[in-house]
């Protein structure tokens, strides 16, 4: 007979086998009958094994083990030699696991919580998603101006091309991230991106007080920064998208939620290679408006960084 001597080595042996079994071992009897704590632990325990007896209960399926051996005899010879001590132990508890109608029990009852609470937690989060993008547009709804600072990370059309083609001589101030700040109130736009500013205004656009003809799109990057507070078709219309509450932090000072929606893979307006975005928000909790994004876009296998933007919302515009 097996002496054991601790109350956790006791209850370890009371959680493993049948405990009406056990308490027939002379050495857990015996501490039983002057261990208060073991006989609460017992009594809890057959309490928790006679509900979970009453439970309809679903074998676990043979077809586990078959798939679990046909997996391990897929192993090479080498992954099999270095793998023999836990293979075996693995063989003997699913031996004994089928032979163990209470383990089984517990295990499916579980099985059936940890599912539950899984669905439950996915369930609050894409809730919780939901709701933060309905109080972010809401939110931009009611604020009367915004003021954007931010740094365009992406090259530059021309500069794309040229690099796409093989040019080598590109100055490296055309490479460098460009600083952005930006105004919107009332329909109208004005953006200054190094020496340039654009103006939109009326579905007309100016650069640097030239009217430019046939342009009637706002500055790109103004636009997107907008259109993605808003909640509403934050990467074009028609574009599919997931979001994700990512957890919640504090940035420069303010409580704030860390918030990720991105974009599904679509074709280009050009009909070019399919692209995926993120748009990353920093989310101030109490006004539920964005501190920061952060965009980003698929590429090469990667994600690249276009553009940081900070943003501060009804300040007087001139």
């Amino acid at each position: 007979m097996k002496v054991v001597k601790s109350c956790e080595q006791i209850q370890r042996a009371l959680s493993v086998r049948d405990a009406r079994e056990d308490k027939t071992e002379a050495a857990i009897r015996l501490h039983l009958e002057s261990c208060g704590d073991c006989s609460a632990f017992l009594m809890k325990l057959e309490r928790l094994e006679a509900g979970v007896m009453s439970w309809q209960n679903t074998p676990l399926p043979r077809s586990m083990e078959s798939r679990i051996s046909a997996a391990l005899a897929a192993e090479s010879a080498s992954g099999r030699t270095r793998r023999v001590g836990w293979v075996s132990r693995l063989s003997t508890s699913l031996h004994r696991l089928r032979e163990n109608r209470t383990m089984r029990k517990r295990l499916s009852w579980a099985g059936v919580a940890l599912l539950g609470i899984l669905v439950l937690a996915a369930g609050q989060q894409k809730g919780r998603a939901n709701t933060l993008l309905a109080q972010m547009g809401e939110a931009a709804q009611r604020i009367k101006s915004v003021h954007l600072i931010g740094w365009n990370c992406e090259l530059s059309p021309d500069v794309a091309e040229e690099v796409a083609n093989g040019g080598t001589g590109i100055s490296v101030t055309r490479v460098f991230p460009h600083r952005v700040e930006a105004w919107i109130k009332d329909g109208r736009w004005r953006e200054s991106q190094d020496r340039d500013v654009t103006v939109y205004a009326s579905g007309k656009v100016w650069r640097n007080g030239v009217l430019v003809p046939g342009e009637k799109r706002p500055p790109l990057l103004t636009s997107f920064a907008a259109r993605a507070i808003t909640g509403e078709n934050p990467f074009g219309k028609g574009v599919e998208f997931t979001s994700q509450v990512l957890g919640d932090t504090v940035l420069s000072g303010q409580p704030a939620t860390k918030f990720l929606l991105e974009s599904k893979k679509t074709r280009g307006a050009d009909g070019g290679e399919p692209i995926q975005e993120r748009r990353l928000f920093w989310l101030d909790q109490n006004t539920h408006l964005p501190i920061r994004m952060e965009e980003m876009r698929f590429n090469l296998e990667k994600w690249e960084l276009d553009a940081v933007v900070w943003f501060d919302y009804d300040r007087p515009v001139s």
